[in-house]
Formats: C-alpha cells, structure tokens, sequence
C-alpha cells in the first residue's frame, strides 16, 4: 500500500477512534471556549449570523435556547482545576428538556463568521427534529464536527503531492483530535487550512478547480478568524506559472472578504471586552493615570501607532518568553488548558513532528516560492499573536495576553510549501523508505493517542462509554 493512502485510513481510524470516546467522556462546555461556540452555533438554527448587542451596547452575542444554556452554563459549567462534575448535574443535563423560550448569551464568537459552526448547528438541529434531548442532541453536534474534520483531512491526505507525514502529525495531534470532537471552531480551521496546502502542493492547472477549492478553504479560514488573511499570500504559488496574473486578482477578491465581514462586525456587534478598572500599562502614549474599562481596540491602536516597532517586538518577546509554553499546547494542553498530557508525550510527539519535517518538502521546489510560503506564515503569525493585542490585551501592555499555542497549528501544514526535498537525488525507492521512515514515528504517537486520550479524560472526569 502505497504511504499516502496507509497515512489517510489510519488518519481516518485514529481520528474516529479518539473522536468518539472524546464526544462522550468530555463534559459539555469543558473543551476550551466551547460554551461560547455552542451558543454561536444554536443561534444558526434561529437566521442568527450576525448575532446582536445589548441595548445598551455593552454586550454582544446571541439568543440561544433556554434548555441549551442551562447544560453549558449551569449543569455541566466547566471546573478549575479539572475535577469530576457533580453526579447531580450531569443527570440533570441528561434529564433537560427543550425550552420554549430563549436567553440571551453573552459570546465573542459571533466576530467569526459562521460557516465553520455550520456541522455542529446541523447536527444540534436535527437532534431536535428527531426527538433527542438537547444533551444528546450536544453530543451530535459534536459528532457531525468530527466528521467534518475527518472529511476535510482525508481529502488533504488523498490529494497532497507531499508532506503527508507531517500533514498526517498535525491533524493527529492531541490538541487538533480534541478540538475536533468539539463544538470549538478551530478544529475545522485546522483542517480547512490542511486541506489548503494539500491543495497547493499539486500544480494548479492539475485541475484548475482543485486551486480554486484551495482558495476557497484559505479564504474561508481567513473569514472565520481575519488574523489568518496573511496565508492567502501562499495562493499565488507557484510564482511565474502560467494564469499566475489571473490567480493573483483572485487571491485578492479572497483577502478583501475577511475586511469585509469585519467592517459589518465593526458597524453590527463587535464590543471591547469589560475588565475591571485599570490603568493603562507602560506603552500608553496619554495620561497614565486615566482609568480604563476594557481592552479597547482603538486606544491599542494608538499604542503601535504611537510605538510602531512593537509590531514586531511584541511577537517576538512572546516567542522568547513563552514559546515553551506555546509548544506544549501546540501538542496538546486540554480542557480549559488544565489537563496535561504524560510527560514524555511531549518530547515524543516533538520527534515525530521534526521527522515528518524531514520529507515534508517537494520535488519543485524554489527558493523565491519557497520565500513568499514563509512570508505568509509570517504575515499570519503577525496578524494573530497583534490581532490579540489589539482586541484582548489591557491598553498599553508590554506584552500580549491571550495567545494559545493552537492558534499556531495551521503554520505547520505550510512547511511542505516552505521546506526543500531531503533526499530528492536518493532515487524513487530509496525516498519512498526515507518517508516511510519519517512518518513511523506520527503513526506510533496517533496509535497511543486513539487510547491515551479518552483514557485519560476517563480518569478526570469518571464518565465511562456507554459500551
């Protein structure tokens, strides 16, 4: 059997494996911000895609309904640290019926457009046309998240050129296999923006419509999260190519959709986010002594204006002071970043990245191609780690706050763009043992983790398969 296809079944069996035990041993709401993207996706159900803001403009979100809101805010609210959830609650969420009514829920989520909640609202849907309690209708939600996610990473492996091992690593990564079986958004994101460079591996008249769907997974990636539109750049590969002039002015009707939607954020329901008063940190150019309520965008706006090589020391400070952090939870920090794998899954899953690295790169490669693939993931992690300064971090910081390593999991499938052939004058066998080889390691590490993970959250949480 051919890698490729061996890397996509085993793809495929690791991912619904780990999925469904996760599905069901994970409390509802526990993954990371999943309260908020259960909310942004029940109100899909109800035409809600730009959300709404309180009347007094304070707040923004969603209406969602009442049975739902109870599971993710009361029943099943998530516990720090991590512990087992009341046996008491977890019956009452099993026992809540549907509502007639519904609340309002305060969710930043509604700033992301939609499109990727689309699975989990279907499935959250239709697990109420069929009768099922809104707990177990929860549980499709998620379900039909995982297998969007399945969907969209089979197809990368099928159809990439190269860097099937390491797109392979990271959608098995534990931190990608849990947000998978989530309501979380970002295991989609993570997929779509595989898919992408599976895509962008293959020439892109081999055929045309596989070059649009490329663009049109990157521009949905950059839509749902706007900080990612820097990775559209890689769209214009290879450079030079013939319809190259024709490609680019799509790329750029797909860099131009993410301003759009947040100029309708802007003028809709986009609010700061409260803090208690503060004052403002050390970057502030006015009055230090002026008492603040939020972080807010525009005063954060004038600090880089009023400091414009922080745009790049702010970044680069977060990489050397955190970056052992961010690494950790690029592998796999889970829950409300709480539950921590065993400490040699760390350094082990490092290994089996770095290998996959290893034989991640293709056979046209070029160094000014190779170029503006970097410069996307750098325009990208810019766009991110100071889209977190702006919006979250408290006015005049010397620091951001608020970066997660998963932010930084799409980077990685872009290393087959970026990196040169190793062992390209080996021959055809001898290359095709060389990438059996390096991929060894991520098919071991996705293997365990099909038992580790749901064990491991069986421990904490002491909710057994229903088998």
């Amino acid at each position: 059997m051919r890698l490729p296809v061996l890397l996509a079944w085993a793809f495929l069996a690791c991912t619904l494996v780990t999925g469904t035990g996760l599905i069901w041993l994970m409390p509802i709401g526990e993954v990371s911000d999943e309260p908020e993207h259960i909310a942004r996706a029940d109100g899909l159900l109800s035409g809600q895609i730009l959300g709404q803001m309180t009347p007094n403009g304070g707040m923004s979100g969603v209406m969602a309904d009442d049975a739902v809101l109870d599971i993710i805010t009361k029943e099943t609210l998530p516990t720090f640290p991590t512990k087992p959830l009341p046996a008491a609650a977890l019956q009452a969420a099993r026992a809540r019926g549907w509502s007639p009514k519904q609340d309002f829920c305060f969710t930043q989520m509604i700033e992301y457009f939609p499109a990727l909640y689309a699975p989990g609202a279907l499935g959250l849907g239709l697990g109420r046309l069929c009768g099922l309690s809104p707990f177990a209708s929860l549980l499709l939600g998620r379900a039909f998240m995982l297998l969007a996610f399945a969907g969209l990473g089979f197809m990368a492996l099928r159809l990439a050129r190269c860097g099937h091992a390491l797109l392979f690593a990271v959608l098995t990564l534990p931190m990608t296999q849990s947000l998978a079986a989530s309501f979380n958004q970002d295991g989609l994101l993570i997929a779509a923006a595989t898919l992408a460079c599976a895509l962008l591996t293959r020439p892109p008249n081999e055929p045309p419509r596989l070059w649009l769907v490329a663009w049109a997974a990157l521009t949905l990636v950059a839509t749902a999260k706007p900080a990612y539109d820097p990775l559209l750049l890689a769209a214009l590969l290879p450079l030079g190519a013939p319809g190259w002039r024709q490609r680019a002015l799509v790329v750029l009707g797909g860099m131009l959709a993410p301003v759009v939607w947040v100029v309708v954020m802007l003028r809709t329901s986009f609010t700061n986010w409260y803090r208690p008063p503060y004052h403002p940190g050390p970057l502030w150019p006015g009055d230090p002594g002026i008492m603040l309520h939020g972080a807010s965008s525009r005063d954060n706006l004038l600090v880089l204006l009023a400091h414009p090589a922080e745009a790049i020391a702010l970044p680069a400070k977060l990489l050397l002071t955190d970056g052992g952090r961010l690494a950790h939870e690029m592998v796999g920090v889970l829950g409300w970043k709480f539950i921590w794998l065993p400490g040699w899954a760390y350094p082990a899953w490092g290994v089996a990245l770095a290998c996959a690295a290893l034989t991640a790169g293709g056979t046209a490669w070029r160094g000014r191609d190779s170029a503006l693939a970097g410069l996307a993931v750098t325009g990208g992690f810019l766009g991110v780690t100071l889209a977190l300064y702006i919006s979250y971090t408290n006015v005049g910081l010397d620091y951001i706050d608020g970066v997660n390593g998963r932010y930084f999991l799409p980077f990685l499938a872009f290393l087959p763009l970026i990196l040169p052939r190793l062992g390209a004058r080996l021959g055809a066998k001898r290359a095709d043992r060389l990438q059996a080889l390096a991929a060894l390691p991520a098919l071991l590490m996705a293997a365990s983790g099909a038992y580790l993970l749901p064990a491991l959250i069986e421990h904490i949480y002491q909710m057994p398969l229903p088998w």
